[in-house]
């Protein structure tokens, strides 16, 4: 690489390639909202190939760029509860969780949940889950109440509830007492105003 062009500022000729681009293109507003005025476009879009090639390979930058840290970090946090997200679908899943819940707590289709499943090797259910027997509901009930003393939850907020009921469903034996049927049961002492 020669010195010269080791000098050049890259910001420089990627604004200025946008710039072009955007007025070969008819997108003064695109152009605009770079920073630039009408006036510094219209330059800009006359000026002669010698002008312009002092724009693009100037070592000394003409344009700032800014970061807004709190957009980047909101962001990044949006990534973050994405990925959480994902993990928390996936568990659900493999844990018995119906279409319904996952529709009402993630928003996902009948179609993205068989979709999942299918990343997820599961074989299809069939048929509707069996009742829990008296033993696993009167256990399940002071679990139940266990857990939320411990760590009290907004029955409104699905996610929360979510949690607490996979928690639930982990401590049985694996195919023992499913997801939905922990779901509905809690769904149930809700509606009796038990909890």
């Amino acid at each position: 690489m020669s010195s010269s062009s080791s000098s050049l500022h890259p910001l420089n000729l990627a604004i200025i390639n946008m710039i072009l681009d955007g007025l070969r293109n008819g997108e003064l507003g695109r152009c605009k909202a770079l920073g630039f005025r009408e006036q510094e476009l219209r330059a800009i879009g006359s000026a002669h190939h010698h002008s312009i090639s002092v724009l693009a390979c100037s070592s000394i930058p003409w344009y700032r760029l800014e970061v807004d840290g709190t957009i980047v970090q909101r962001l990044l946090e949006q990534g973050h509860r994405s990925e959480e997200d994902d993990r928390m679908i996936n568990r659900a899943i493999r844990l018995g969780a119906t279409v319904p819940m996952l529709n009402q707590t993630y928003g996902l289709n009948h179609r993205e949940v068989a979709l999942r499943r299918s990343w997820l090797d599961l074989p299809k259910r069939r048929g509707r889950w069996p009742d829990l027997t008296e033993l696993q509901e009167r256990s399940l009930w002071e679990r139940w109440v266990q857990l939320t003393r411990e760590n009290p939850i907004d029955l409104d907020d699905c996610r929360a509830k979510l949690d607490i009921a996979m928690l639930l469903a982990e401590e049985y034996p694996e195919g023992a007492v499913s997801l939905a049927m922990i779901w509905t049961k809690l769904h149930d002492w809700i509606e009796e105003g038990l909890v």
